[in-house]
């Protein structure tokens, strides 16, 4: 059964300019570490808030996809010895690529060798991907906090992984994952806990925190033209303001 992914990086105050291009860099990353893994999902929808950034991947299977793949070797007139049997620099071949003398073949004038990949729990695979993501992101500018030796946009404070209903478990920056995002930080009382990535979004609207940034956006505007119609007015909307 497919299950959905959730990773999100809670953190003190971020800058608001620096957040439209987080999101389109979170997609990437996430719809880039998946595909190398082998994963293939339905799509990637990031989300962020001044103290949050998110990224949810719909749809996963619980295995990476199998695969082969036919790496090419040395020449075949440097692939045998005198005696008709693989020379160093075949075997020196085979051994690079993990593989047994009797997996390597002839093929156009060169040496091949075929390896299959792919069949591991998505599950075992995926708290490491997100590590990468994280440490994918870049920004204008970024710090460092405590003793650590790494550096993002603000110190982190809570890290939200799921697959499924399922907590997946990694550390960073001496944060370790769980299941718990934070609501408001006023409004909200202490951890949330998400028990899905199907109910993130819900979930942290019962906890007054509008996640989807295009949401926010549509709602601000509308409040924005609702007042300037009340006034007998009409709203001249600024896009990079209204950001």
């Amino acid at each position: 059964m497919n299950k959905d992914l959730l990773l999100e990086i809670g953190t003190e105050e971020i800058p608001a300019k620096f957040l439209p291009e987080t999101v389109t860099q979170l997609e990437k990353s996430a719809a880039a570490e998946l595909t190398r893994l082998l994963i293939p999902f339905e799509k990637i929808k990031a989300y962020a808030t001044p103290r949050r950034m998110a990224v949810l991947a719909y749809s996963l299977p619980p295995k990476q996809a199998e695969t082969s793949l036919e790496h090419k070797g040395p020449p075949l007139k440097i692939a045998y010895s005198d005696d008709g049997s693989w020379s160093k620099a075949a075997l020196g071949f085979a051994r690079g690529q993990a593989a047994s003398p009797d997996a390597l073949f002839a093929k156009e004038g060169y040496l091949y060798v075929r390896k299959h990949y792919g069949g591991e729990p998505a599950e075992n695979l995926l708290p490491q991907a997100l590590l990468n993501i994280i440490n994918s992101l870049s920004f204008p500018k970024s710090m460092r906090w405590s003793d650590l030796d790494f550096r993002f946009v603000r110190p982190i404070h809570w890290l939200l992984a799921l697959f499924g209903d399922k907590a997946l478990s990694f550390e960073t920056a001496r944060v370790k994952s769980g299941a718990t995002s934070r609501g408001h930080r006023f409004l909200s009382t202490g951890p949330v806990k998400i028990d899905s990535p199907a109910h993130y979004l819900k979930t942290l609207k019962e906890n007054f925190v509008l996640a989807d940034q295009d949401e926010r956006r549509l709602l601000i505007r509308e409040q924005i033209e609702q007042t300037a119609a009340r006034l007998g007015g009409q709203a001249a909307i600024d896009p990079e303001l209204l950001e």
